[in-house]
């Protein structure tokens, strides 16, 4: 394939859905002394892509966002003893580099790679139904823990299928609360500018669905796009090409998370409540792109918290994991009265978010 006795070094470019194949691992195996280069290096960690850690590269570079992977404690631990337990560089957004290595002065990331961006959230309650479901699991939650720790002292949560479905169920409470449709429409109504192009980030079809036909009706002078993985690749490319050159909305799930590029974008309202730094940092990621003419983003988050007579520490979990996601929003944006907002809230529900943002994470199971 490509190797030969030609005596040049040669790039290959491959995804890793080819690298990881038979054939690919056979003939690479061949080369003399190879060098790795791995962008969204934590893709590499799952069960089918890891095999390509296998080989024996002289060097390797691995270049990711969000490198650790969250509840794949097997994964993480081969992409660790493959390119070391801590990144060698690290480059926050709040971080600044020097153009050149002969440069003295260090210019920040977001305002000349990245563009300034105003943070804002919206508050949703729990209904009473999904807070009696919510409530039933978290029940039968608090009685399975106490019951595996007297088993096995060193129990984890992660690999316990009974308790991960419970908390997954769980999850998708909050991601699928039915106040966000309403709440969509009226933050569109009240905030999405002339000529704006906003994607809304959706937790399924069907949330997806019921959120593009209510826009539809409602506010009829905006055009409501639709972006999914089932689609055929010409209409997705179609519908990327609209939103490039074209106002608009799209109305999208999971897919427009990672590997997408649509630098025009300058709006996103996030409904789906994740707790996975790897989700909410690449949404954030696909609207601060820099194109011409775009000065700032905005970025809207949806907060879910209980409903306002609910017994606060019984909801202490869910609270937590929203409002860290919207203090890692918040703290780097544009707009400072946001903050302040938050720490109201936190003051309102018991949450410290010096210390229970990180906990946050550990307490809430994603898919």
């Amino acid at each position: 394939m490509f190797i030969s006795n030609y005596p040049q070094p040669r790039i290959i470019l491959a995804t890793m859905s080819i690298a990881s194949t038979k054939d690919f691992i056979e003939y690479f195996s061949q080369a003399e002394n190879p060098i790795l280069i791995a962008d969204e290096v934590h893709r590499l960690g799952s069960t089918t892509n890891r095999i390509i850690l296998q080989l024996n590269f002289k060097e390797k570079l691995g270049l990711s966002a969000t490198p650790e992977r969250l509840f794949d404690q097997e994964g993480d631990e081969a992409l660790k003893a493959v390119f070391g337990c801590t990144p060698i560089y690290d480059l926050p957004l709040s971080g600044k580099v020097k153009l050149s290595r002969n440069d003295d002065k260090e210019i920040p990331i977001l305002g000349k790679f990245l563009s300034y961006y105003d943070y804002d959230f919206e508050i949703v309650n729990l209904t009473e139904e999904e807070q009696n479901q919510w409530n039933k699991i978290t029940s039968e939650i608090a009685r399975i823990i106490p019951l595996r720790l007297k088993q096995n002292e060193d129990f984890k949560f992660t690999n316990d299928k009974k308790l991960l479905n419970l908390f997954i169920r769980r999850a998708r409470i909050q991601k699928n609360s039915q106040a966000k449709i309403e709440c969509a429409c009226r933050v569109i109504k009240e905030k999405y500018p002339e000529n704006g192009r906003w994607i809304i980030y959706c937790d399924n079809f069907k949330q997806m669905e019921a959120i593009a036909n209510i826009l539809r009706i409602n506010i009829k002078y905006v055009p409501i796009l639709i972006y999914h993985s089932e689609m055929s690749q010409a209409d997705k490319d179609l519908t990327l090409k609209h939103l490039e050159s074209q106002p608009g909305i799209i109305v999208s799930i999971r897919c427009l998370d990672e590997g997408v590029d649509i630098p025009a974008v300058d709006g996103a309202l996030i409904l789906s409540s994740s707790t996975n730094p790897r989700e909410y940092i690449q949404r954030r990621g696909r609207v601060l792109r820099k194109a011409k003419g775009k000065k700032k983003a905005l970025i809207i988050d949806t907060i879910v918290l209980p409903m306002p007579d609910s017994k606060h520490s019984d909801f202490l979990p869910m609270v937590r994991s929203e409002l860290a996601r919207a203090w890692e929003f918040a703290k780097l944006a544009d707009n400072k009265d946001v903050p302040h907002r938050l720490w109201r809230l936190c003051e309102e529900y018991g949450v410290d978010l010096n210390s229970d943002a990180q906990l946050s994470i550990c307490e809430e199971f994603e898919e």
